[in-house]
């Protein structure tokens, strides 16, 4: 692997049907549609159907992007990815949530390891400390926290693909290089944190009820936050439950590292 040339796969990713269907996908040869960070924002069938009919008419690939989900939401998905194999069969599924696995499993789609369940280093500070630790601490905090007992976990339930963010601080291709398995990397939106508490749905709302689990009305969907702090030299970005960091950087054109698709965010994801 270590002396083939790369081929780099690139995919767009967007929550919005209705921004995807204006955005130029010529460049591109896969879409990414779905949320990762909410389950209030579960896709509905028909967008679903409208995001397969945009990846037909260009001809694209299409990735199915699912979130963590809770116990009385997860049932929405079996519809959606019974809708996804009949059209697309094989398709890819990237899974934030254990409980996908069985689901991709009966329906025969591919699942992808979503970064949610991938334990990055994702703290921005840490890109400002790094160099000064020791060589064995910085190639920690520049790994994906996936054990040898965990990759052989993966292998067994046939996943071949494992999501990433692209770290501020760099990501060990030491380590992507010898895993066995194909990586993709979002570009320039990471994740630092996500919850079920939303400050989006509480922020009108009594002290009692900030930190409550509240009815949805999507208060989220137009508004991003730009969080500053005397400890942290970027800017953080609040959309609805996330925190977000941006990095635009790509370096990712070594031979033999194993990523070979990057994931462009037009938007914040959400």
């Amino acid at each position: 692997m270590s002396n083939e040339t790369v081929i780099m796969e690139k995919a767009v990713y967007f929550s919005s049907t209705r921004k995807l269907r204006v955005y130029d996908l010529d460049n591109y040869g896969r879409i990414y549609f779905g949320n990762e960070f909410c389950d209030e924002l579960i896709p509905s069938r028909l967008e679903l159907q409208d995001a397969i009919s945009i990846a037909s008419e260009h001809r694209k690939s299409l990735s199915f992007v699912t979130c963590y989900v809770s116990e009385h939401k997860i049932k929405q998905y079996y519809a959606l990815i019974e809708l996804l194999a009949k059209l697309i069969p094989g398709s890819e599924v990237v899974i934030n949530d254990w409980g996908m696995l069985k689901m991709c499993f009966e329906n025969g789609v591919e699942p992808v390891l979503g970064r949610l369940l991938v334990k990055q280093k994702r703290d921005p500070r840490i890109a400002h400390f790094i160099e000064s630790l020791p060589e064995t601490a910085r190639l920690r905090l520049r790994q994906m926290g996936l054990n040898d007992f965990f990759l052989g976990f993966l292998r067994k339930q046939n996943i071949r693909r494992i999501e990433l963010d692209n770290l501020l601080q760099g990501i060990d291709k030491g380590e992507l290089r010898d895993s066995g398995f194909s990586y993709s990397v979002y570009i320039p939106y990471g994740y630092i944190t996500t919850t079920r508490i939303c400050f989006f749905r509480n922020r009108n709302k009594g002290v009692e009820k900030k930190f409550s689990i509240t009815p949805c009305a999507h208060e989220c969907s137009n508004d991003v936050l730009k969080l500053d702090n005397r400890h942290m030299k970027e800017k953080l970005l609040m959309k609805g439950n996330t925190i977000f960091f941006k990095n635009s950087a790509e370096y990712f054109t070594d031979k033999g590292t194993r990523i070979n698709r990057i994931v462009y965010e037009p938007d914040i994801p959400g």
